[in-house]
């Protein structure tokens, strides 16, 4: 997760305090995939992509709105795919880390 101390990932703004856990662990997955140095040119636009899809469904969730974040979930877990494969790396783990039941 980003703060003031940790910089923003390139690409991507540093992650807000008011994220959800959803973001939280999108971000933290996309900065191992950094870290592991996997990320492409083409990878960081599906990153901002999850993350943009991961803001809606927080959102959505927080105003009560089940469709909206129902709507935008496929497209999430589409991006997702669509990021370079870490050993370890699992859509379904990273919902139950950010509080979600599997996916």
């Amino acid at each position: 997760m980003a703060d003031e101390m940790t910089p923003a990932l390139p690409g991507l703004g540093p992650i807000q305090p008011e994220a959800s856990r959803l973001e939280r662990a999108l971000d933290q997955h996309i900065r191992e995939l950094n870290d592991a140095d996997l990320m492409t040119s083409e990878s960081w636009v599906w990153a901002n992509l999850v993350m943009d899809l991961a803001r809606a469904i927080a959102s959505s969730a927080a105003k009560g709105r089940a469709s909206g974040a129902a709507l935008a979930t496929k497209p999430l877990i589409e991006a997702f795919d669509r990021l370079p494969v870490k050993d370890g790396s699992d859509f379904a783990a990273i919902m139950r880390e950010a509080g979600f039941a599997a996916a």
